[in-house]
């Protein structure tokens, strides 16, 4: 009899804790909410399928971030980097080859930018509209992808 007790005592303590977290998670949710916004586009390249007529064949896909806004009273928190999680998550989700983005900012940002975006793991190449992008390839080893920005970072 008393070993039950402690059991239904064990159970509630972890329903209490599930709770709490589930807690936290909404308040932070609520918080990003008020602290910035992310803007982004899912992409698809689509075939001609023979079978039926149409270009419904995907052959590829990218998650595009158009932009990631930060209140200023929040920037060098962890705003940013939640956004950038959730972008990955999404992209992840829907099977996305990349991730990439315009890598625009004012030139006193340009330091900062950067640096958010390399210690997130992203690489910076040419854009297709001139200027630099952002991007980070899902498909790479993420073991890989880890000992590069160790590699780079130190």
């Amino acid at each position: 009899m008393f070993h039950g007790n402690s059991q239904l005592e064990s159970d509630k303590i972890r329903e209490q804790q599930e709770a709490r977290g589930r807690l936290e998670v909404e308040q932070r949710i609520c918080e990003a909410r008020e602290a910035g916004r992310a803007n982004l586009t899912l992409e698809t390249d689509k075939a001609y399928n023979p079978v039926t007529g149409h270009y419904d064949r995907i052959t590829d896909r990218r998650l595009r971030i158009n932009d990631i806004e930060t209140h200023p009273a929040y920037q060098g928190s962890w705003v940013g980097s939640e956004h950038i999680k959730e972008a990955e998550r999404i992209a992840h989700q829907h099977e996305m080859r990349e991730i990439y983005g315009s890598l625009s900012y004012k030139p006193e940002d340009e330091v900062a930018v950067r640096s958010f975006y390399h210690k997130h793991g992203y690489e910076t190449r040419p854009g297709v509209m001139g200027g630099e992008e952002v991007y980070k390839d899902l498909r790479r080893d993420g073991n890989a992808a880890s000992l590069r920005r160790q590699l780079r970072t130190g």
